[in-house]
């Protein structure tokens, strides 16, 4: 029992700033799932690790911001024997990479419903001026109880409103996302168009069931990757073809442009 509040059942994952595990929140009068995340960082750099704590606790303040029925909500955030956990809703559902794994690929109507399901969240984060910088098939769930579309995990978050970002504009910073699906420019400086990438290159897994390590920063004839996996309309080729793009400056802008392209198809 974690605060006296979370009865902890199972760990769900771990990963490079520390663990996550499923609990039940004992406060609610109808008790419910939510995940704990526990900071505990595997680099135990002083440097290192107080960039990561940056992350973790710039999480916090990005959930405890944005309130939209498609992200998780902010439950709590505590200190407790020396470790700080972040607690969020736990989303019941399944994650779409799973879904694929289990049966099989999409069709172009499913992708467009997904599509257009997804992008109002993606343009309600941007409106606050943030970036998510890690969409792929396994932060974004089915949920079972509404067949909505949820975006997790902003682990990796960009806030643009905060004065200070200093890792955010480094000529020679680290790779930032999941290989494949991040854009060839979410190291330096994020913006909503980055997103849009992802969410391509999301579609494009989708669609084929293959990975989009494929798409190269110098690609340069994007449509022929998807002739040579699966046909699609003229129209949604073009969409995908665009937010594919290796320069940021050639994509849609905004999710509310793609969403009007959308309507049109």
């Amino acid at each position: 029992m974690l605060h006296d509040r979370f009865d902890v059942l199972l760990q769900l994952g771990r990963g490079s700033y520390g663990a996550a595990f499923l609990a039940i929140d004992q406060a609610q009068s109808d008790p419910v799932h939510c995940v704990v995340k526990q900071f505990c960082p595997k680099n135990t750099e002083p440097e290192k690790t107080r960039k990561a704590l940056s992350r973790f606790q710039r999480e916090t303040k990005l959930l405890q911001r944005l309130h939209h029925p498609q992200l998780p909500h902010f439950v709590d955030y505590f200190e407790e024997h020396q470790r700080i956990y972040l607690v969020q809703e736990y989303i019941h559902g399944v994650p779409l990479m799973r879904a694929i794994k289990k049966v099989g690929t999409l069709t172009e109507a499913d992708v467009k419903q997904m599509l257009k399901n997804i992008l109002p969240v993606l343009a309600y984060i941007h409106e606050h001026h943030v970036i998510h910088r890690d969409i792929n098939p396994n932060n974004i769930i089915y949920r079972t109880r509404d067949n909505q579309l949820v975006l997790i995990d902003f682990g990796l978050a960009a806030d643009l409103s905060l004065q200070e970002q200093t890792d955010l504009q480094i000529p020679d910073a680290p790779f930032i996302g999941t290989p494949g699906y991040a854009p060839p420019e979410n190291g330096k400086q994020p913006i909503s168009a980055s997103d849009l990438f992802a969410l391509g290159a999301t579609c494009f897994y989708l669609l084929t069931g293959v990975s989009p390590k494929q798409i190269q920063p110098d690609t340069t004839a994007v449509s022929s990757l998807w002739e040579a996996q699966i046909q699609l309309s003229d129209g949604f080729n073009s969409i995908l073809s665009n937010l594919l793009q290796p320069k940021a400056d050639q994509r849609c802008q905004s999710a509310l442009e793609v969403l009007k392209e959308l309507s049109s198809v």
